[in-house]
């Protein structure tokens, strides 16, 4: 039969996976503030309703009002919480 040949990984220039830093993709760009920390970086409209606002939204807006369990909330449970 055929001799396989040993597998070799590809060199990091020529795998996108590899090149990766680990600090993400691009890290200078969080460094000059291009990139922002929150997914989000407001609590929405302050016009709108809290249905018509994201999950990141109403979550930024009750980590401002200190609501305790907000990060295992769903979108209807932070609803709930900013509504008493």
């Amino acid at each position: 039969m055929y001799a396989e040949a040993p597998f070799r990984f590809p060199a990091p220039s020529r795998c996108p996976f590899l090149a990766l830093s680990p600090s993400g993709p691009n890290p200078g760009r969080r460094e000059e503030g291009r990139t922002p920390n929150k997914t989000t970086q407001g609590s929405g409209n302050p016009n709108s309703g809290y249905e018509d606002r994201s999950k990141d939204e109403l979550y930024n807006l009750a980590k401002e009002r200190n609501v305790e369990g907000r990060s295992k909330m769903n979108k209807d449970a932070l609803i709930q919480a900013l509504r008493k």
